[in-house]
């Protein structure tokens, strides 16, 4: 399967893990890791295996993202 779409998900808890879900269903896409913009603790862990980065630090994530 090809990816054409790098996914970053703005927000770490339980929702974005739906939203997660739903994007990795709709096949060319690839969330690639979740925004925290909250509780900077949070990213110290990862969510379904992706990292998770503080909302100042989202440029870490850009690499073959589209704005």
């Amino acid at each position: 399967m090809k990816v054409n779409e790098k996914i970053v998900i703005l927000g770490a808890s339980v929702f974005a893990e739906e939203v997660a879900d739903i994007v990795t269903q709709i096949g060319d896409c690839e969330v690639v890791g979740f925004v925290e913009g909250i509780n900077r603790d949070r990213c110290k862990e990862t969510l379904l295996g992706l990292p998770i980065v503080w909302i100042d630090d989202v440029c870490k994530l850009q690499n073959g993202c589209h704005g």
